[in-house]
């Protein structure tokens, strides 16, 4: 009778599943469900470690053991992420035969083999293959070949054995509809950049990270290194497709090399976005050649996006810039020149400072229109951010990102709550890596009621006594609170805080976290426990009210306070069950092997604690 219920009933209830927070297990009893709940378990898998890929691999060989229902779930998967696995060419293998409609693959981690032998039936891997990024890069050629009809999508790491890298490039002719390739750790030439254009008529996004820059000679043995650079053609390609270039942390086997790649790049008429990153340690490489770089200029006519970092440009090239339609330009030298170009369609700036400019002076270079700006003091020390002062010289700003200073609140007053007074600011993600923050942190959000996407990476919280003590509503005479807290009344849609600290011990991270649900009557508080190493935390929403806490994600080692009446200490059973996992030789917690996820249709308030737990 079950299997006649309308479909009306059936996806009432898969609703209902998704919403309920109560319900601790559940057990399909009508076979025709089972194919809708294999689509939402099986369609994307990521896994991480050892542990959980073994498990993955005997759960797919059990499937002749099962009903006609589950025998074939191997096919469902269209997303495979395997971090960490440990993965070997036999599992390999297996896969390749099992998940026959895989779509995209991410290998990463241990699975670091020096070859891999092609015995024949690597044709019949992943037809349906849209993107691969391997850190194993051994397969590559043999993976290539197998999803050539469908491959757009391709990145491979640490590419720096040559003779394998001279693969890849002769196997990209099988690849003719591939549109992003990213490759790292090797050595790339003008002439190899023709083969991947000749190859790949419709590639649109090319990436290299971590390479050396040279001219080689090409032939069919392979490629040799010349003497001297050779010379550079006139034309290299007819109007080749590349719209996205990145050269991120690259380095010129000659001198002149910045020079040659410029008047190549001068013919990619239909570039839009560059990156030019030279490798430097903490000081300026050696500037592009300027005759060079302003013919590339003055022929990139589409240009929207131009990036220079570790480089310090003539006020000649700012000039230039102003001639071209850019939407987002990232430089590391002086925001004064940026200003000075009036770019009226430049909406996205980022600006990374050196020992030439200080940072105390770029507030009265923003723009008043920018919509996205990105603050970086990762080559200087001392570096402070003026947050009230950036959300009133920028009012149109939507994204900010800062990462290495400290956040300084000079113009907001606690006592006052100058928020209360400032007008309201659409700011809706700000991004904090290595930032020192006060705590008047808090005031200054609540001026951004639109602020949804929060990150904060690495952060130290610096709370002053007395300002907790106004704002909390502590008298002046009660003694100091021995919780720090960083509260932010905001309403989250995506939430990520990794490694924070606090200025009264910076070697002890956060342990504790609140969810404060406010669309849920009764209101109802979840708090969260980490050792010190596991204080990785993913808040996304999904529409659904589930929290999702892998296993293998946080580490619970030791019990809480005896309950209080103002707070009701609920742990969870995935963290009761963490409890049991074995401890190290040195008495240590396992090691973290991935991050908490919690997913719910909504947060009304996010609080951090750093409390003792015994």
């Amino acid at each position: 009778m079950l299997d006649n219920l309308p479909m009306e009933l059936v996806q009432n209830i898969t609703t209902w599943l998704h919403r309920t927070q109560d319900l601790a297990e559940c057990m399909v009893v009508c076979r025709p469900w089972l194919r809708l709940f294999m689509l939402a378990l099986y369609d994307n898998i990521t896994l991480y470690g050892p542990p959980a890929f073994q498990k993955f691999i005997e759960c797919l060989k059990l499937s002749s053991a099962h009903s006609i229902h589950t025998h074939h779930r191997h096919l469902v998967i269209r997303c495979l992420s395997l971090q960490d696995s440990n993965l070997t060419p036999a599992h390999l293998l297996y896969l390749a035969k099992a998940c026959s409609r895989l779509e995209h693959l991410t290998i990463d981690g241990r699975a670091q083999w020096r070859s891999f032998t092609d015995d024949g039936n690597s044709n019949n891997w992943w037809p349906s293959l849209k993107s691969a990024s391997l850190y194993t890069t051994s397969l590559a050629p043999a993976l290539m070949t197998a999803s050539a009809a469908h491959l757009t999508h391709l990145a491979l790491r640490v590419m720096y054995d040559q003779a394998l890298l001279m693969r890849v490039f002769n196997t990209l002719a099988s690849t003719p509809n591939l549109q992003s390739f990213i490759i790292d750790e090797c050595l790339v030439s003008t002439t190899a950049l023709d083969r991947i254009h000749t190859t790949c008529p419709v590639l649109i996004t090319l990436t290299v990270v971590h390479a050396s820059l040279t001219s080689f000679s090409l032939d069919d043995k392979g490629l040799e290194i010349a003497d001297s650079p050779a010379p550079l053609p006139s034309m290299p390609l007819a109007q080749p497709a590349l719209q996205h270039l990145y050269l991120q942390e690259i380095d010129f086997t000659h001198q002149d090399g910045p020079a040659h790649w410029m008047r190549y790049l001068a013919c990619e008429t239909k570039l839009r976005c560059l990156t030019w990153w030279p490798k430097s340690h903490l000081v300026d490489a050696p500037p592009p050649n300027q005759p060079s770089t302003l013919f590339f200029l003055s022929t990139a006519r589409q240009l929207e996006r131009l990036e220079f970092y570790n480089v310090t440009l003539p006020r000649g090239l700012y000039e230039a810039f102003s001639t071209l339609p850019l939407t987002h330009l990232g430089v590391n030298h002086s925001l004064a020149l940026v200003s000075s170009t009036n770019h009226h369609s430049l909406h996205h700036v980022t600006l990374w400072w050196n020992a030439l400019e200080l940072p105390s002076l770029y507030l009265t270079h923003l723009p008043r229109h920018l919509a996205s700006l990105h603050l970086s003091g990762r080559t200087v020390s001392n570096v402070t951010f003026d947050l009230q002062g950036i959300l009133t010289q920028c009012p149109r700003l939507a994204t900010l990102h800062l990462d290495f200073g400290a956040i300084v609140t000079s113009s907001a007053d606690p006592t006052n709550h100058p928020s209360r007074r400032m007008p309201h600011h659409p700011l809706s993600k700000l991004t904090l890596e290595e930032v020192q923050l006060p705590y008047t942190l808090v005031i200054v959000l609540a001026r951004c009621r639109q602020l949804a996407h929060l990150v904060m990476i690495d952060c130290v919280w610096s709370p002053d006594d007395s300002a907790h003590q106004r704002v909390d509503g502590l008298a002046k005479d009660d003694p100091p609170p021995q919780v720090m807290r960083l509260d932010l009344p905001c309403h989250f849609h995506s939430l990520t805080i990794s490694g924070l600290r606090f200025t009264s011990n910076p070697l002890l991270r956060a342990k504790t976290m609140a969810i404060h649900e406010h669309q849920r009557y009764p209101h109802q508080t979840h708090w969260y426990y980490f050792s010190h190493h596991a204080t990785f935390l993913t808040y996304t929403t999904v529409h659904t009210h589930k929290f999702k806490l892998p296993v293998h994600a946080i580490k619970y080692h030791a019990s809480p306070r005896q309950e209080t009446p103002s707070r009701s200490w609920k742990v969870p059973v995935e963290l009761q069950a963490l409890r049991q996992l074995p401890r190290t030789p040195f008495d240590r917690d396992p090691p973290c092997a991935g991050f908490l996820l919690l997913t719910c249709l909504a947060v009304d308030r996010l609080c951090l604690e750093n409390q003792n737990i015994i």
